[in-house]
């Protein structure tokens, strides 16, 4: 009979954490790979790109903080192949996202003033 009293601790200790979702920190992944493009400007895979409602949330790449002044797209009508991972190329001032869906994004260097709230 004790065991039955256990079951639902163990159930409920088993089940914490789960449908947590982790917010990107800008950390690149373990395993993020670099390279030459074409244009000699370095491709890397990187942190994973977070929408939110009405916009793109900041990333740090590259130990530099990097935002999308406007977006082409939010979390409320991205297109259906967005998957958030795909590569970056620096290119001086400006970080160009190329999801694995084909979406593109262009960060620029944050320039440390909150977005504006969403309407």
């Amino acid at each position: 009979m004790r065991g039955l009293r256990v079951l639902p601790v163990l159930l409920l200790l088993s089940a914490v954490g789960c449908g947590v979702e982790e917010k990107s920190q800008g950390t690149p992944r373990a395993g993020a790979s670099s390279s030459p493009s074409p244009s000699g400007v370095a491709t890397s895979s990187g942190p994973q790109v977070v929408l939110y409602h009405c916009g793109v949330d900041p990333l740090r790449y590259d130990g530099v903080l990097w935002e999308v002044v406007a977006p082409p797209f939010d979390g409320t009508n991205a297109p259906d192949t967005f998957t958030g991972f795909g590569t970056f190329q620096r290119d001086g001032e400006r970080l160009l996202f190329t999801d694995r869906g084909g979406a593109r994004l262009t960060f620029t260097i944050d320039d440390g003033v909150p977005p504006s709230p969403c309407a």
